[in-house]
C-alpha cells in the first residue's frame, strides 16, 4: 500500500529538507519506510492468523449430525473418513478466504485514519494563507 503515495511522500520529504541534509534525510526515511513495511507485514499476518482462527471456529461450529442434510451425507456410504476430510478441507479453504477479506477490508480503511496526519506536511506560511483566505 506504501507503493500508492510512495512518490508523493518522497517528494514532500526531500523537498522539504535543505540540500546539505538531503543525503542524511534520504537514508533516514529509507529506514523508516523499510522498518515501517517489516511493521506492517507482520502486523497484516497477524491479523490474517487471528482472523483465520476465529473464521474457522465459527464455520466448524455449524457442522453437527442435527443438520439433516448433513446427516444424509454422511450416511449415505461407508466413506466415512474421506467425507470428513474434504468437509474440513472446504471449511479450512473458506475461513482462509474470509480472513484474507477481513484483512483486505482492514487496509483498505486504514488509510483513512492518517488522512488527519496530511496537515503535517503543509509548512506555516501555506497554512496562515489558507486560513487568511477563508476569513
Amino acid at each position: 500500500s506504501i507503493s500508492v503515495f510512495y512518490v508523493a511522500l518522497a517528494n514532500v520529504t526531500y523537498k522539504t529538507l535543505p540540500y546539505q541534509l538531503r543525503t542524511e534525510g534520504a537514508s533516514l526515511f529509507q529506514f523508516l519506510r523499510t522498518l515501517g513495511t517489516g511493521f506492517s507485514v507482520a502486523i497484516c499476518i497477524a491479523i490474517y492468523n487471528r482472523y483465520k482462527v476465529i473464521h474457522y471456529e465459527n464455520l466448524r461450529n455449524h457442522i453437527d449430525l442435527t443438520n439433516f442434510s448433513l446427516y444424509n451425507y454422511f450416511t449415505q456410504d461407508s466413506l466415512y473418513e474421506s467425507k470428513i476430510e474434504k468437509i474440513t478441507e472446504i471449511i479450512i479453504f473458506n475461513s482462509m478466504m474470509k480472513a484474507l477479506i477481513t484483512d483486505f477490508f482492514l487496509l483498505s480503511v486504514l488509510p483513512f485514519l492518517f488522512l488527519p496526519f496530511l496537515f503535517l506536511f503543509y509548512k506555516k506560511e501555506l497554512f496562515t494563507m489558507w486560513f487568511k483566505s477563508r476569513q
